[in-house]
């Protein structure tokens, strides 16, 4: 035969376990939000200058909603910045650039879906990019660049 319990008793313990119940339910939410939140490890874009240094390398980075400014490079400087993806996402940002140097011009994308792979190598995920007068060079591990397009 079960005990019964006191209506008192149970009129004490009932407001705790209802409070109970929904903190591990807000706890539980929270932390598949966090988990959706997860990035994977982030890329990074390296655009490193050789162009003479007689002239200024002039790069204006951005995607939809970011902008990074425009920056002027010498020969042998470098520009860099971290590309973070959420987790399972199948929308990568797009990163195009604008680039001048003297009276040259071109336009790029040097990030997005179709880069992304490229730019695995090993643990490190890097898209290099070397300008230089004869045009822009591609590669993932900052040597042995390939030619992906000459100046507009």
């Amino acid at each position: 035969m079960l005990a019964r319990i006191p209506n008192s008793t149970m009129a004490r313990f009932l407001p705790f376990a209802i409070v109970a119940f929904h903190l591990l339910v807000c706890l539980q939410t929270l932390c598949k939000q966090q988990a959706s939140a997860a990035f994977v490890p982030p890329r990074v874009v390296i655009i490193v200058c050789a162009v003479p240094n007689a002239q200024l390398l002039r790069i204006r980075c951005q995607s939809k909603g970011n902008d990074l400014e425009e920056h002027a490079l010498v020969y042998g400087q470098e520009y860099y910045w971290e590309v973070n993806i959420p987790d399972n996402s199948t929308d990568y940002p797009r990163y195009f650039c604008g680039f001048t140097s003297g009276s040259k011009k071109q336009f790029l994308v040097v990030y997005d879906a179709k880069v992304d792979p490229l730019c695995k190598n090993n643990d490190k995920q890097e898209c290099y990019w070397l300008v230089s007068e004869e045009g822009f060079f591609f590669n993932n591990v900052g040597k042995d660049y390939r030619k992906i397009a000459g100046w507009a």
